[in-house]
């Protein structure tokens, strides 16, 4: 009898050990929180753009798009904060 869950790769596998560190996220992890929160943030603002099909367009993109592109320019710029924080 074979089991089916051979296919999965061994770091799958909990090892009993906590994930996070008890102290507060390490350094890799900071930027990974970062970067999950900034996008978050810009996937709500592309609901929002979705729902609310704003007809005004700045430089023939829709509000949301040139919003986007402004979170992400700030998030990249941020990014550089955090990782040498």
């Amino acid at each position: 009898m074979t089991s089916r869950w051979k296919c999965l790769p061994s770091s799958s596998v909990p090892s009993g050990r906590p994930h996070f560190r008890q102290n507060g996220p390490a350094a890799g992890q900071a930027t990974d929180i970062y970067l999950t929160a900034l996008a978050i943030l810009l996937t709500v603002v592309y609901l929002l753009g979705l729902l609310f099909r704003p007809k005004r367009r700045i430089a023939r993109m829709g509000t949301d798009s040139l919003m986007v592109l402004v979170l992400y320019g700030l998030g990249i710029a941020g990014l550089f904060v955090v990782a040498s924080a």
